[in-house]
């Protein structure tokens, strides 16, 4: 009995091994190829692009808002106390529309972006596939799960020549 198990180990450990040989690991650095790729260049430049729109947008209503409290407490001593609730008013409906208004284009903004980078990543995902159909590989890792690994299997600067040509 203990010969019988000593083969089935030594099979099991012989198919598990023939196994292993036949599969092909490659990785890639899918942020790098996102920051470095023309396609990830110009999504980037976009979203910073609407970045300063939204913080300019963000800077005319702020201005707005200072501007305005800073003519309430200037004229607060010459003004009614009705002409100053008025302003008030004015004042609290205007830095309720501001937040509002922020609420509004930092979801837009978080829209865009998720949408930008959802179409690179999908580009670099069949370019990842095609050269691993290609090349054989079984698996395909991003870098970022790894802690070590051999640089003769990283796929990252094929990847970025591919998307770029």
């Amino acid at each position: 009995m203990n010969s019988f198990l000593q083969v089935t180990i030594l099979v099991f450990t012989l198919f598990s091994i023939n196994s292993y040989a036949q599969q092909i690991t490659a990785y890639v650095d899918q942020q790098f190829v996102i920051n470095n790729s023309s396609m990830g260049k110009e999504a980037q430049l976009k979203m910073e692009q609407l970045a300063k729109r939204t913080q300019g947008e963000a800077a005319r209503m702020e201005n707005e808002i200072s501007s305005l409290k800073e003519d309430i407490e200037k004229n607060r001593g010459n003004w009614s106390n009705e002409l100053i609730l008025q302003k008030e008013a004015a004042l609290n409906s205007i830095a309720l529309n501001y937040q509002q208004r922020l609420l509004e284009l930092e979801s837009q903004y978080k829209l865009e972006y998720d949408k930008s980078l959802d179409v690179v990543i999908k580009v670099i995902s069949s370019t990842v596939s095609e050269i691993a159909r290609t090349r054989g590989y079984t698996y395909v890792i991003d870098k970022s799960n790894l802690l070590y690994v051999d640089r003769g299997i990283d796929i990252t600067e094929e990847v970025i020549y591919r998307m770029n040509n």
